[in-house]
């Protein structure tokens, strides 16, 4: 976002499906375009009236603490420590002073969400050590009933045990369930496992049935995915 701001390189790209190189990273060059951009960096809003003062704050702060770890990315660590602020911790993946995933982030307080919580632990529990795909796209991503359904019967047609959590936000604030392929529910039933809404992520992946974490990449679950040895099935995905 610094070097955005600082560069606007995306200012001068002729289209936003147009791919630009985003300046004076580290490593490997980054692509994007302009279309994937925060709308403060696009349009004008509270958040870019109020860059200049965030950085300022966080530069003349005593230090930031960092939810990440220096061996997964010390290149841009030690970038951070030049350009970000006067000194910098690394201390993720902070989901690891969760034991098991206890707490859990969002809403996991409600007694809906205490019922997901046992209903997933439950069913893991006679699961095989390493042997179902975790399938969940945080609480932003949004999908149409078209790419639902393709993602169920993509995973009916995979063969493996799976538990897919589908958040209100993709189909409704009623959890309807019309994207559903007719009859998949009865022929993945024992093999897949369906939660609408909030589920325990971090305590899902912490269960040593899980073998596999699709993910949209957020920093939470790539973290958390990290912290309990999941092997990745990344799918970056926005808004």
């Amino acid at each position: 976002m610094n070097n955005l701001v600082k560069n606007r390189v995306h200012d001068h790209v002729p289209t936003d499906s147009h791919p630009f190189t985003i300046p004076d990273l580290p490593g490997p060059s980054i692509k994007m375009v302009k279309s994937e951009l925060p709308e403060f960096l696009k349009n004008r809003d509270h958040l870019t009236s109020a860059w200049d003062d965030l950085k300022k704050s966080q530069l003349e702060s005593y230090g930031v603490v960092v939810n990440t770890f220096y061996e997964l990315e010390h290149e841009y660590c030690d970038l951070f420590r030049e350009v970000d602020c006067r000194r910098a911790w690394f201390v993720g993946p902070v989901a690891l002073c969760d034991e098991q995933g206890k707490v859990g982030r969002g809403g996991g307080q409600s007694e809906a969400a205490r019922e997901n919580r046992e209903r997933c632990i439950r069913w893991l529990g006679g699961k095989e050590a390493g042997s179902v795909l975790f399938v969940c796209f945080g609480s932003w991503c949004y999908f149409e009933d078209e790419q639902l359904r393709e993602m169920a019967l993509g995973l009916e047609a995979s063969g493996m045990e799976f538990l897919w959590v589908v958040r209100s936000g993709d189909h409704g604030e009623h959890l309807k369930t019309e994207w559903m392929p007719e009859g998949w529910e009865e022929r993945v039933q024992g093999k897949g496992l369906v939660v609408k809404g909030w589920a325990p992520q971090a305590a899902i992946l912490a269960h040593e049935a899980v073998g596999v974490f699709m993910t949209h990449c957020g920093w939470n679950s790539l973290l958390e995915g990290l912290g309990y040895g999941s092997q990745s099935l990344p799918w970056p995905s926005g808004v």
